[in-house]
């Protein structure tokens, strides 16, 4: 999970661009791999897929709609939130314990890559 939003949080996106279908695609892309590693792994409880994965799509895409580096939150905060909201979605657990941002191991913030770049990665690895 923390690498999908890693990757979100990574793409180079122009301010004020909202998402498109090249940049749907590849978060599409970005949420089946996680929700299918999650659901195989029986981390995640996930009824419906594709309403899931689109949901989770509208979730981060979301933020780039109205973020602002000057805002009210940090991105560490929203991000953090989004980890915690998409878990909730997806009902991860480990045992009966339900999984929260702060139960995930940390990992290195990507570098910024552009679109162009991950749809690149994205053909590359099919």
């Amino acid at each position: 999970m923390c690498n999908a939003v890693d990757a979100l949080r990574a793409l180079d996106v122009p301010e004020g661009t909202t998402s498109g279908p090249r940049t749907t695609c590849c978060y599409e892309a970005i949420w089946q791999s996680v929700l299918e590693a999650g659901r195989q792994a029986g981390t995640f409880t996930v009824g419906d897929r594709h309403l899931t994965r689109l949901h989770l799509l509208d979730l981060c895409t979301g933020v780039m709609r109205w973020y602002r580096p000057d805002g009210e939150h940090s991105l560490d905060s929203i991000v953090d939130h989004v980890v915690d909201t998409s878990l909730l979605v997806v009902e991860a657990h480990r045992g009966s314990h339900r999984l929260r941002a702060a139960d995930l191991p940390q990992t290195a913030p990507m570098s910024p890559v552009s679109l162009d770049e991950v749809a690149d990665r994205r053909r590359s690895a099919s």
